[in-house]
């Protein structure tokens, strides 16, 4: 305010008045401040109080303060501001810092931490400031829909709930560690947020002995997340994990320390109840490397101050193909791995006033830089504009590298010159894997109802545990790429559930008016078909499209679900075969639209000069095959420059030194003539970079045609408004079903088809042919579900296996239900023939020969190895002269329309290449045995390229592997028949029905008993060693001595645990326990199936 101080306050009560007269119920906020001046401060506040016109929201800027840094200040500030109301009796009134931050804060992770925790601290509202780019959330988005580095600290920050605790530091002060922390107690959740601090940095938790979470407690779950300064530009779309464990409270103190944390980063840590499980969690290696330490050739550092650069340097001067920069770096392992590049990318000074200097416009180049590994060119690098050489950007390639050490080198290819601040290395699979997009969002870390709640008593979850109850549960879901991605639920539910999946989208104004709304809304994708599961298992999974950034997914369930969390996988094969691209320049152009060249777009053109009114524009036609929600991803350029501003001083026009002013170009997108959605696009920075924007639209069955404008009725200064110039567009559903397989029911009508119907009897044909019928509708729908076709396979085959043949009877006519009196042979007084064997039971009547079937099949294993053909079959119930008759020749059942092999699954057990798992690392403990397990066909990974090994593990997926391991061992003897198996194993439709239930027929009827109802739940490591004993009949060889486990009386197993361990099947762990109850993982399972795979091939030798 100055001298000027009275005519200010003046102005204010004028302006005030005049706003409460218009609306009443107006807030007026003030005086806005640039800085805490404590004299304008009591002149103000004396002048407001004394003339009504106190503000109802109180304002002041926090940024470069004239009495000092801000965080020895803002106390000061506070105080005085404070003291001020007392003294002339105002308020207490909502304070709002409605700019804060110094110009190297924004977009860095470690330096805002400190503002947002005093400000919380405090209980005042804040705003950061307008210091750089236009539209760019303050440095908070590298891109429209795209966080950056920054923007996870704001998201960690909003996820923080229940009450702020007494923050105090100790040996550090400025801006240096500084943090905010909260409890949750309706949560059972502690949150403290941290950073700012180089090096080490210890955080002390006190106190949670108090706490109705933590009290009594000897051990807490802590899950630590940071994140990273990324440059302004850098899209960061998956926060490292830096621990995920149980770690000791101490006298109700809990102790956090970070060895070596960078000064730019910040940190999140959640703290939950214990977990009673031990920490195995690794965390993902990862490296920064700075420009300024590398070796330099024909280039140079440079120091800036109050920027945000990656410690205080970067290099420029890469001007020329002999300038370079060389990266010495070392990885710890074999693998391929993410080199991330910040680079700066200055845009050319343009002429903007006549006779003035030329100036930065944001009118951007493109630069090119050769990347070399070990002196061998691996690409060019495109680095699209940054502005300014120390706005960094983030260019992402992926390398394969050998343990140890090797040479990045970077030099200038082509275009203008890039700067570099630093290099990233992360390890993100082995050598030779393409990238994958795979995410994991932990459900109680989602934002959920009140009514679900947090447990941790189930095996197999991740993290601090799982989520029980109904309502709505929202995943922030952050990916990489525009596409499918399959999302698959982790739960378990006492009954069967129909959650619904729903993702929340943009509705956009018709018309560009400044009164016009933007709106969201919440788009229903699909329901999932949950079926029950007491233990944690993974739903089908959901094919949507997600927009690269930032997506919102809902999971509303009115049934109770215990759910762990999501899985978010990149379909690959759905996004090369399921979205439909047209390239801009194929479209139909009126009015002035042209085509134009560019070679750094896709097919090397695109469409503009669309503009002006409705008139000029373009429209694509689309066909699709359902009508429904659709996306529009739509590849653009905008670069139009801010137009000058105007004023009295700069009669010429005047360009804002530091704020970076850009004009982002709309669009009107209709459908079929209908209400057009007007569309805002986002600034390229220059007319060689491409930008993305997803558009959501409804599209009829059929032909469509889509038509973009632009109706100019929104403009800003006297410039003619135009749409962006388009270059390529792709239509997807918004969510597809997953490719139905119609292979096996294809496959049975064709067998059926070449059936003959004369050696039938009418009655089973014309049954028969009525399901045929029936199938072969289901098959030719093009909307069948999996489920359909299932069902239908399942009903063909069993009407297929039902066919009756014709028998010939002594006159030469035909019968197929003469009468007998007993569907079993009985012994007989004298040897009888083949034949008459056979005649004696086609004579029995229907109901008897049926009978006769079951008996014959009741010892039939239930799986065999391929083309392993069943000689012989045993069974109580047969005579001993029926019996031999039979496995003298088994072909006679063939002949009794009993047919052995259709009643059995073959398992082709075959001889294949190890590949890598894509969450296998190379150093995993059970790595061997699940590679040399694969290599002979015994194991094999998920569709998605993934195994899995720390996934618990259920019964029916252990007998599934088990099963595989006897059949490769040729061991297919039976000790319970099929009508006893299947009192208890009663799912024939269950993909798994024939192993668990071959499996199941080797265990004692007691044991079967007792498991049958638990088949999904986690197998733990005694019922393994009680379902091994008896698989095998305990006679494996024992070559250890037996031992006495610390635990032994909790073991209810005991002799099958004794044998287990002798044999070597299953050891004891190194502290002296067997840790019965606990559930067996993927991995572990797997060195046990190698142990009984040799011991088998063993015994087999010795036969």
């Amino acid at each position: 305010m100055g001298t000027g101080n009275g005519e200010f306050c003046q102005a204010w009560k004028e302006v005030y008045d005049l706003v409460k007269d218009i609306d009443p119920s107006a807030r007026v906020a003030g005086p806005n401040l640039a800085d805490y001046n404590y004299w304008e401060m009591d002149t103000f506040m004396k002048f407001v109080s004394e003339n009504n016109c106190v503000p109802d929201i109180m304002t002041w800027h926090e940024l470069y303060q004239s009495d000092g840094d801000f965080m020895y200040t803002w106390e000061k500030h506070l105080a005085d501001y404070k003291r001020l109301e007392e003294k002339y009796n105002i308020g207490p009134l909502k304070i709002v810092i409605n700019e804060y931050a110094k110009f190297h804060d924004n977009g860095t992770p470690g330096h805002l931490i400190q503002w947002i925790a005093r400000f919380e601290n405090s209980k005042v509202y804040a705003c950061l400031p307008y210091w750089y780019l236009a539209n760019s959330l303050n440095e908070l988005a590298a891109d429209a829909n795209k966080p950056n580095g920054a923007w996870w600290l704001y998201k960690w920050y909003a996820d923080m709930s229940g009450n702020t605790v007494p923050t105090e530091i100790y040996n550090t002060e400025g801006d240096n560690l500084y943090g905010l922390a909260s409890i949750d107690d309706d949560k059972e959740r502690a949150y403290v947020l941290f950073g700012g601090e180089e090096g080490a940095s210890s955080i002390v938790l006190t106190g949670l002995n108090e706490t109705r979470t933590f009290g009594g407690e000897s051990t807490a779950h802590l899950k630590l997340y940071s994140t990273k300064f990324t440059g302004f530009y850098g899209h960061f779309d998956k926060p490292y994990v830096e621990f995920d464990g149980d770690v000791p409270i101490t006298n109700g103190t809990l102790n956090l320390t970070i060895p070596d944390a960078d000064k730019l980063d910040a940190y999140y840590a959640i703290i939950s109840p214990a977990t009673g499980k031990a920490s195995s969690y690794e965390k993902i290696w990862t490296k920064t490397y700075e420009a300024e330490a590398a070796n330099l050739v024909g280039c140079t550092t440079q120091q800036i101050q109050g920027e945000n650069t990656s410690n205080g340097y970067y290099v420029k001067g890469l001007s020329s193909p002999s300038s370079k920069v060389t990266f010495n770096v070392n990885v710890p392992q074999d693998g391929k791995y993410k080199l991330e590049i910040y680079y700066g990318n200055e845009a050319p000074l343009t002429q903007v006033v006549e006779g003035k200097a030329p100036q930065n416009r944001a009118q951007g180049k493109l630069a090119k830089q050769l990347l070399k590994v070990d002196g061998e060119t691996h690409s060019i690098r495109t680095y699209a504009s940054t502005i300014k050489s120390h706005y960094f950007g983030c260019d992402t390639v992926y390398i394969d590298l050998t343990a140890g050490n090797h040479n990045l080198e970077l030099s200038k290819h082509s275009g203008v010159d890039a700067t570099l601040d630093k290099i990233q290395l992360t390890y993100e699979g082995q050598i030779g894997e393409e990238e994958t997009y795979n995410y994991r969002f932990e459900a109680e870390e989602a934002q959920y109802s009140s009514s679900f709640t947090l447990h941790n008593t189930k095996s197999g979850y991740h993290s601090a545990g799982y989520l029980h109850g109904t309502g709505e549960i929202i995943f922030p879901v952050v990916v990489k790429e525009n596409g499918y991605y399959d999302v698959i639920l982790e739960y378990a539910a006492q009954t069967s559930a129909t959650p619904t999946l729903s993702k929340k989208v943009v509705t956009y104004a018709p018309d560009a008016k400044k009164e016009s709304a933007i709106n969201t809304k919440w788009n229903v994708l699909d329901n999932y078909s949950l079926t029950a599961s007491s233990s944690l298992v993974e739903s089908k999974p959901l094919k949507v499209y997600l927009t690269a950034g930032i997506n919102l997914l809902k999971l509303n369930s009115i049934q109770n679900i215990d759910l762990d969390g999501i899985q978010v996988n990149y379909a690959k094969t759905a996004n090369k075969t399921q979205i439909i691209v047209i390239e801009a320049e194929d479209g139909n152009l009126f009015g002035t639209a042209k085509i134009m060249a560019n070679e750094n777009v896709s097919n090397g053109q695109l469409v503009g000069e669309i503009g002006a009114n409705r008139e000029n524009g373009m429209s694509i036609n689309v066909n699709v095959k359902e009508a429904g929600d659709y996306k529009l991803s739509i590849d653009y350029i905008n670069n139009e420059p801010a137009p000058p501003i105007v004023t009295s001083e700069h009669p010429n026009g005047y360009i804002h030194p530091y704020n970076t002013d850009l004009v982002e170009r709309y669009a009107q997108i209709s459908v079929n003539g209908d209400t057009p959605q007007t569309v805002y696009f986002i600034n390229t920075l220059s007319w060689d970079s491409t930008r993305n924007i997803v558009v959501d639209i409804v599209l009829e069955e059929g032909d469509n045609i889509i038509t973009f404008y632009n109706d100019n009725s929104y403009k800003f200064s006297n410039v003619t408004q135009y749409a962006p110039n388009f270059d390529k567009f792709e239509i997807a559903k918004a969510k597809i079903d997953n490719p139905v397989d119609k292979t096996l029911l294809l496959e049975l009508i064709e067998q059926v088809r070449m059936l003959e119907q004369e050696k039938y009897t009418e009655k089973s044909w014309i049954s028969m042919q009525e399901v045929l019928q029936e199938a072969q509708l289901v098959l030719d729908r093009e909307k069948a579900s999996q489920n359909e076709i299932d069902i239908t396979h399942q009903k063909l085959l069993q009407a297929k296996n039902s066919l009756v043949l014709k028998v010939n009877d002594s006159s030469g006519g035909s019968s197929s239900n003469s009468s007998g009196s007993s569907s079993i042979p009985q012994k007989s007084t004298s040897p009888i023939t083949l034949e008459q064997f056979i005649a004696q039971v086609q004579n029995r009547s229907e109901k008897e020969k049926k009978q006769f079937k079951t008996v014959v099949l009741d010892n039939v294993p239930y799986t065999l190895p391929e083309g392993m053909k069943i000689t012989t079959i045993q069974s109580e119930k047969l005579g001993k002269e029926e019996l031999a008759l039979i496995n003298k020749d088994i072909s006679v059942l063939d002949k009794l329309n009993i047919r052995l092999q259709a009643n059995v699954a073959t398992i082709a057990i075959k001889q294949q290449g190890v590949r890598g798992f894509t969450d296998l690392k190379p150093t995993h403990w059970a790595k061997g045995s699940i590679d040399r397990l694969m290599k002979k066909g015994i194991v094999y990974g998920y569709e998605d390229g993934s195994f899995k090994p720390e996934s618990p593990l259920s019964l029916t997926e252990a007998f599934v592997f088990l099963d595989r391991v006897l059949v490769s061992n040729n061991s297919i003897d039976m000790k319970l028949p099929r009508s006893t198996v299947e009192k208890y194993i009663t799912n024939k439709d269950s993909w798994s029905f024939y192993s668990t239930a071959s499996i199941s027929s080797k265990l004692e009827e007691k044991l079967l008993k007792q498991i049958s109802s638990t088949m999904e739940s986690n197998i733990t490591r005694e019922l393994l060693a009680q379902v091994l004993f008896e698989i095998t009949n305990g006679k494996l060889e024992k070559v250890k001595p037996s031992m006495t486990f610390k635990d032994n009386e909790s073991i209810l197993y005991k002799e099958a645990v004794d044998y287990c361990q002798q044999t070597g099947l299953i050891a004891g762990l190194p502290d002296g326990t067997m840790e019965p109850k606990r559930g067996l993982t993927r991995a572990e399972l797997m060195s046990v199936l190698e142990r009984l795979d040799n011991l088998l091939v063993v015994k087999e030798k010795d036969k």
